[in-house]
């Protein structure tokens, strides 16, 4: 028997939306990385200059000895490391999501064989 949900969809088909979701995501974010302006702007100066030039502030005597300014500093660079790991676990979440999508095609394919 199969789960029905509350709007009707199946639990399958409510699992392959999400893998879709996932990939088309993953798939954008690919665009986005292929592109010389995020690049530069994003890859390059954002997330490997940014944190260098902040690490580097924030050991400066000026920064270090004023708590409100080492926090804003630290903020900072949390915020880069957020954005870093998103990225990276979007794009790792986005291949899991193909091979499990691919998955479910066999599975359904199989299933359709043996039915014959």
């Amino acid at each position: 028997m199969t789960d029905v949900t509350s709007n009707g969809a199946t639990q399958r088909e409510l699992e392959i939306n999400h893998y879709q979701n996932l990939i088309k995501l993953g798939e954008s974010l690919e665009r986005l990385e292929r592109n010389r302006d995020f690049k530069r702007v994003i890859r390059e100066h954002l997330l490997s200059e940014e944190p260098a030039r902040l690490i580097s502030l924030r050991m400066s005597p000026e920064i270090s000895m004023n708590a409100n300014l080492v926090s804003r500093v630290e903020e900072q660079l949390r915020a880069i490391g957020v954005l870093t790991n998103w990225i990276d676990s979007t794009l790792t979440e986005a291949q899991r999501a193909k091979e499990a999508l691919e998955d479910l095609y066999a599975e359904d394919a199989e299933a359709e064989t043996v039915a014959e």
